[in-house]
């Protein structure tokens, strides 16, 4: 299976949000629905510890630090086919990103604006309005309707929204922001990415940058 090239955003520090790069650093839709609020991000929750991750299905380290993915969250979501986590040794788990299945011969990008549509209604209508990204950079080379997966693929064009505590102060506890992405593996091929940020993010940052040093 192709995977895209560049870590997903979700997968930088600080930011919220491609599938080729999981494989190198070895990290229709009448059935879509997410988790319940009983169990949302895929029944994950934030500081989890790596002895427990381990034993999930499909478990396997990724060459960055701190990262894994897994197959099989607690309560999947069929549109997902990899869950990318961020695990620091004390703070635990504090990124969840869903990797949504290939969608093929879409460079117009109808079929990943159609599942963008769906996940964005559902997560507005239950976690509140989001603040959405959708636009082509101006003087892009890849302005023509046909382009639109080469554009994502080219980070000219964005599809994008998010949920932050900033703009909606009664996030779930364990939620920090939430991002919905739009992406793209190469000029005909897109998917989709639903990441969370946990409360607890901001202790993985500390952690990360404390050992950043380590070896110098």
């Amino acid at each position: 299976m192709p995977f895209a090239s560049t870590l997903p955003r979700l997968f930088l520090l600080g930011h919220l949000a491609t599938k080729e790069n999981i494989m190198r650093l070895l990290f229709l839709l009448p059935a879509l629905f997410l988790p319940s609020a009983a169990a949302q991000t895929f029944g994950l929750q934030s500081g989890m510890k790596l002895e427990a991750i381990q034993k999930l299905p499909g478990f396997r380290k990724l060459s960055s630090d701190f990262t894994y993915a897994i197959t099989t969250p607690p309560t999947p979501n069929a549109q997902f086919e990899t869950y990318m986590l961020l695990v620091t040794p004390k703070a635990g788990l504090c990124k969840v990103l869903a990797l949504g299945k290939t969608n093929r011969a879409d460079s117009y990008g109808d079929t990943l604006r159609n599942q963008f549509s769906t996940f964005e209604q559902l997560l507005t209508n239950k976690y509140g309005p989001a603040e959405k990204f959708d636009f082509l950079k101006a003087n892009s080379l890849w302005d023509e309707p046909r382009d639109f997966a080469m554009s994502l693929r080219m980070n000219e064009r964005y599809l994008s929204a998010y949920w932050t505590r900033e703009k909606l102060p009664n996030l779930p506890a364990d939620i920090q922001a939430i991002a919905l992405e739009g992406n793209a593996l190469n000029s005909t091929d897109t998917y989709i990415t639903v990441g969370y940020e946990l409360r607890n993010f901001a202790a993985c940052q500390q952690e990360m940058k404390a050992g950043s040093g380590n070896g110098l």
